[in-house]
């Protein structure tokens, strides 16, 4: 069997349908939370950011800063 091909046509197939997955090149904003720049976009654009390992803003907490 030809994996190679295999998984490439399964690849191209879920990019054709729109199911693949690439991954948002963005720039968090200090102190701005939740804000970033979406660089991906093709004129870059500010969005909110809601679903992360930081989602309450807690890494930018002014005592957990202190605490670092």
């Amino acid at each position: 069997m030809d994996y190679e091909r295999f998984f490439a046509d399964r690849v191209g197939a879920l990019k054709a349908e729109g199911n693949y997955r690439v991954f948002a090149e963005l720039a968090r904003h200090a102190g701005e939370f939740p804000l970033a720049t979406d660089f991906a976009a093709p004129k870059h654009r500010d969005v909110v950011v809601w679903c992360s390992n930081d989602y309450l803003g807690i890494g930018q907490n002014p005592k957990v800063l202190d605490a670092m």
